[in-house]
Formats: structure tokens, C-alpha cells, sequence
């Protein structure tokens, strides 16, 4: 891996945040595939699809080092973005991948999401990543969050934690958004070119993200935004 990083160094190389300068570390994630820009490449498609809106706030729970808040930030450069994460390593990456991508003046790095917080931060067209493992149970409520009705979200499901998380959160949501599930698949390191100097094996390594259960995530598009 070292390797990897010595050749193209702390930049992301492709997917939809190429070219976004990166830190040295990942919290509770791999670093490689972030830098080949193969991390949860499910996902492309739902995100390109999220930045053909012209979200005004943007609030990413669970952020890591930052890797979704600062590469949103980096493409909807109007947003305003909130990154949230109980883990302080992590939150003091992110504010150096803040400022080592020059969108400081426009990412807010906080600790602890909760109702109160969230009712106070969703504002005009708003888009929520997720992924707060298992905590999406509690949080992700309309009852108690009423402008969740009128944001989008992509939510990774944390099943193998509870398996109520996804019934419970499908049922919330089926009445105000469109609700699409996206299945964790295997990476073929094929896909991405910067690897093909590579053995065999250092491709492997280099897109695995060594998940311990099979992952899903549901893409939630409000009928708000939608019209």
C-alpha cells in the first residue's frame, strides 16, 4: 500500500471526488481505496445523481475523516456543510482535509447528532449522508426530525447491528420519498487503470475494504425536491 501512495500520492484518482487532496489516515475505514477513489463505488451512481441538485445544506453523519463531507463541498460549491462524528481523531482529520482543500469557510466539523440538532440544520433543499453505524435507528425519525420529510438521504443500514434498522427506516420514509436500496457488490480492480502496474494480489488488497458482514444502503429522494 505504501507503494500505492508513494506513486500518486494523497490524491484521489478517480470516482466522483477525483482529484480531492486527501489525508495520511482513514478512521474505521480504508485509506487505499479512498485514494483510488474505489471506496463504496456502489454508490457513484447515487451520487452523481445527488449532485445534479443544488443542495443549499448538506449534513454528513458519521463523516470519518471527511472523506464524503469535503468531497460534496468540493462538488456543490454553494452548499453549506455539516460534518458530525463522535470520534475527535477523526473530526481533526477532517478539519485538515478542510483547509487542505480550501472549503474551511464552508464545512463545519461537529461531534454528536441529535433531533435538536438536526431540526436546526436542515434548511431549503437539503441532502443527509449517513452512516453512524446503527445510531440511524434513533436518529432518522420524522415524528421527532419533521424536515426529514423534505431532505434527501443515503443511509447505510447497519442490519447486522439491529435487524429492525431497515424495516423501520423503509417504513418512515415510504410515504414522503422515493426509496431505492443499493447491495454492497465486489470490487474488480480492473476498473481502475492507476492498478494495472500492479501484481494481482496488490489489486486485491488495494480495492478490499474488509467489511465484516455484506453492506446496504437506501437512497431516500424526497417527493419535495423531486417537483
Amino acid at each position: 500500500m505504501r507503494v500505492i501512495k508513494g506513486q500518486h500520492g494523497l490524491v484521489v484518482q478517480s470516482g466522483p471526488f477525483a482529484g480531492m487532496n486527501y489525508v495520511s489516515e482513514a478512521v474505521c475505514s480504508s485509506l487505499i481505496p479512498k485514494l483510488l477513489g474505489s471506496y463504496e463505488a456502489e454508490l457513484h451512481t447515487v451520487l452523481e445523481d445527488c449532485f445534479a441538485t443544488d443542495y443549499e445544506t448538506i449534513i454528513d453523519i458519521g463523516c470519518a475523516e471527511g472523506y464524503y463531507a469535503i468531497g460534496s463541498a468540493l462538488r456543490l460549491t454553494e452548499a453549506r456543510v455539516y460534518a458530525f462524528d463522535i470520534n475527535p481523531r477523526a473530526r481533526d482529520l477532517c478539519i485538515s482535509l478542510t483547509h487542505a482543500n480550501k472549503v474551511a469557510d464552508r464545512v463545519e466539523v461537529l461531534g454528536e447528532c441529535n433531533h435538536e440538532t438536526l431540526n436546526q440544520l436542515i434548511s431549503g433543499r437539503t441532502l443527509i449522508i449517513c452512516d453512524c453505524e446503527g445510531c440511524e435507528l434513533s436518529l432518522l425519525d420524522p415524528s421527532l426530525v419533521p424536515g426529514l420529510k423534505n431532505s434527501n438521504l443515503v443511509v447505510e443500514l447497519h442490519d447486522f447491528i439491529d435487524p429492525r434498522i431497515k424495516p423501520t427506516i423503509l417504513s418512515r420514509f415510504n410515504a414522503t420519498h422515493e426509496v431505492s436500496l443499493v447491495d454492497a457488490v465486489e470490487r474488480d480492480p480492473a476498473a481502475f487503470p492507476v492498478l494495472s502496474n500492479f501484481s494481482p494480489l496488490t489489486q486485491r488488497c488495494a480495492v478490499a475494504e474488509f467489511r465484516g458482514e455484506a453492506m446496504q444502503w437506501a437512497y431516500l429522494k424526497a417527493g419535495a425536491l423531486a417537483r
